[in-house]
């Protein structure tokens, strides 16, 4: 894209911001040694027992952060959405106000940029961390499945927009990251993968409209793995959703669980008190449609992926939840509760031994 004067006025105006975050005098509380942080749309600064986390000046074409308001919007909309499960994390959004060539957060005059203010908490406790050290046991992995739940069942199920969650709106969201990915990384995307998710298209178009009419599609968390779950305390909180785009947040409540990172280390997470399901022997047979839903709006999540990282979400999800895909594994490992939530059996080792047998997979 053509570079124009807003966008060099964006990139000056983050500069300043940027020195004046990393100054311990910029705000009202003691701050210490400032930690940054930063990805491709935010900034993250922590200061004493705060974090302050602001939208960078960028228009990325699915988000569009140039303009000042639109940023205060996006800092509004991230302290209510994840209010919803982190109100002791997520404090309020606070304004820089400029002061000669510097700025201050939290006095009066008029605001040049905005922060959400955030009560720090301990990184060796996010559940991604615990899973890697060995500490993540099956209470936690329970804990965290009824907040979930919990979570699901209070949030509203009336989309705002009539696309949100439909058959239409997601193809197009799926065609739309395969092409992105054609172009940007030639021969990333196979001929399977591509054959394989029109064909899912067709299967579930009319499932998908179905499930948002008996109400499944909700405001939900939109970006739901380990890496955005911390434990304070014996409580499992949930952190991080995704405020920019409504299309990616009112999903299927099934699509929220099923990042392909959930599934990257079956035997360490069964280790840690997950059930063994069979998602082929649901109670509730539909479960096959509607996993191959949650496996498919999780691919149209990999936007900033790597080929070969959509290639390994491709099989990840096969694996959990397409039938006749990757060899006909169908086993996954959940917490029991939502084991019992989605309807999936759990499945004793003697019977998990021949399903590995007849598959000729090592068992785990």
């Amino acid at each position: 894209m053509p570079d124009t004067p807003r966008k060099r006025g964006g990139r000056h105006h983050l500069r300043a911001v940027d020195a004046a975050m990393r100054r311990p005098r910029t705000y009202p509380h003691p701050a210490g040694r400032i930690e940054r942080i930063e990805t491709h749309i935010s900034l993250v600064y922590l200061a004493g027992r705060f974090a302050y986390k602001i939208k960078k000046p960028v228009d990325l074409g699915f988000l569009d952060f140039s303009r000042a308001s639109a940023r205060r919007r996006a800092c509004e909309d991230e302290y209510r959405l994840n209010r919803r499960l982190a109100p002791r994390i997520y404090l309020r959004v606070v304004s820089l106000v400029r002061r000669g060539r510097g700025f201050l957060i939290g006095r009066a005059g008029d605001a040049v940029e905005y922060a959400v203010m955030m009560r720090r908490f301990d990184g060796k406790r996010i559940l991604a961390a615990l899973l890697k050290a060995g500490a993540l046991d099956g209470r936690i992995l329970e804990n965290t499945a009824r907040c979930i739940a919990s979570f699901h069942r209070a949030t509203p199920h009336a989309p705002p927009d009539r696309l949100y969650g439909s058959a239409s709106l997601f193809a197009g969201q799926l065609r739309a990251v395969l092409e992105s990915l054609h172009r940007e990384a030639l021969g990333a995307v196979s001929n399977d993968l591509t054959t394989w998710c029109e064909a899912e298209l067709r299967r579930l178009g009319t499932f998908f409209d179905a499930r948002r009419a008996q109400g499944f599609v909700r405001e939900c968390h939109g970006d739901l793995h380990l890496q955005n779950i911390v434990l304070q305390g014996a409580k499992p909180v949930i952190f991080d959703c995704i405020e920019f785009d409504g299309a990616l947040r009112w999903i299927d409540v099934v699509s929220d669980l099923a990042s392909p990172r959930h599934g990257s280390r079956g035997a360490r997470l069964r280790r840690a008190g997950g059930t063994r399901v069979d998602c082929m022997a649901s109670r509730d047979r539909r479960l096959r449609g509607l996993a191959g839903v949650a496996a498919l709006y999780r691919l149209s999540g990999a936007r900033a992926s790597a080929g070969r990282d959509i290639e390994i979400a491709r099989c990840r999800c096969a694996a959990l939840f397409g039938p006749g895909i990757a060899n006909g594994a169908r086993l996954v490992t959940v917490p029991a509760a939502l084991s019992w939530l989605l309807g999936l059996r759990k499945i004793s080792r003697e019977r998990e031994s021949r399903a590995a047998d007849r598959r000729g997979a090592p068992r785990q």
